[in-house]
């Protein structure tokens, strides 16, 4: 039976800074007029300054319209549906790693690309969390075990991965968008690389340092006395 995870700490703050984002965006473009989501979502094809703290706010910020509540909720839900096992197998560190990684390789793919085909559309939203996510959790199975997709649909791991990928190349070829292609490719390869990154040996730990006669604790061996000759009473101190 399908049962929604806990929801964990960070997700929580990170649900939570997305709703409060979206209808703060939304009030400040649909009733103040302030055109904020031109400043924070990334756009490839306009590279600069900006660019810079874009690659950091655009998984942030949805597009606010009437047609888009529901597709913002939408991926609220998979983001619980996704990073919460994550985040109780792996701990918020390897999560926002997760993230980051996907997120700032992804938005920087699609520069580089966007210097090439400059097609003037903006990157927001959390889809390369999500896709990073699945494939990581995906990545941590044996490639012969059976995973029930969202409780519903048994399938291999390697037939999860290409599923993704199925659908990011279905979605360009409606769209005709190169930049959404290329930022839903390298969600992807972030996610298959970084359990084998977070998996790799730290290095050799340091040997403990032997103790010296000089440097116990201020305490120093004496070498007792053998001389027979002595007759003075020996006392255990």
């Amino acid at each position: 039976m399908f049962r929604f995870p806990p929801l964990t700490p960070l997700l929580k703050q990170t649900l939570i800074g997305l709703l409060v984002t979206f209808v703060g965006l939304a009030i400040l473009e649909v009733w103040v007029e302030v055109r904020v989501f031109g400043l924070l979502a990334l756009y490839p094809a306009r590279p600069g300054v900006h660019t810079l703290w874009q690659l950091f706010t655009f998984p942030f910020v949805y597009p606010p319209g009437p047609n888009s509540v529901l597709g913002f909720l939408i991926q609220l839900l998979f983001l619980w549906l996704i990073l919460a096992p994550f985040e109780l197998r792996f701990g918020p560190k390897r999560t926002v790693q997760l993230c980051l990684g996907a997120s700032i390789a992804g938005g920087a793919v699609a520069v580089f690309v966007g210097l090439f085909l400059p097609i003037d559309v903006p990157v927001y939203g959390t889809n390369p969390w999500l896709l990073a996510g699945i494939t990581a959790l995906a990545m941590t199975l044996p490639k012969d075990a059976t995973l029930s997709f969202f409780g519903v649909i048994p399938m291999k791991r390697d037939h999860l991965i290409y599923l993704i990928l199925g659908l990011s190349v279905l979605s360009f070829l409606l769209s005709k968008n190169w930049i959404s292609l290329v930022v839903d490719l390298t969600s992807v390869a972030v996610g298959a690389l970084f359990i084998p990154w977070s998996r790799r040996p730290q290095g050799k730990r340091p040997r403990p340092k032997k103790p010296s006669a000089k440097g116990t604790g201020g305490l120093r061996v004496i070498q007792g006395g053998n001389d027979d000759d002595d007759d003075r009473p020996k006392y255990l101190n």
